[in-house]
């Protein structure tokens, strides 16, 4: 048997159920696969999932990050243009 990932929604312990066809579930949110022929299918099934989602979490988190970088770089930018501005005033 091949080793399942953890649930990519809950993060809980997956496992095989079948005998003829196979599904991969999560013990504890009970999220499961469609049914393979082979368990071997359905773990690759499942762990490509939880790998997907993992990513999807990083890039949105990435993404957030990126957004307040550009935020707080905006706010430097308005701050200097007010220094600017001042300096600029204060010139005999």
């Amino acid at each position: 048997m091949d080793k399942l990932a953890d649930c990519p929604c809950c993060g809980g312990k997956a496992e095989y159920i079948g005998r003829k066809m196979f599904v991969i579930q999560c013990q504890a949110c009970r999220i499961r696969t469609q049914e393979y022929r082979s368990e071997h299918a359905a773990a690759q099934v499942w762990n490509i999932r939880n790998s997907i989602a993992k990513e999807a979490a990083e890039y949105t988190a990435l993404q957030w990050r990126f957004d307040k970088l550009i935020q707080e770089n905006n706010v430097l930018n308005e701050r200097i243009e007010g220094l600017e501005t001042d300096r600029e005033k204060q010139k005999p």
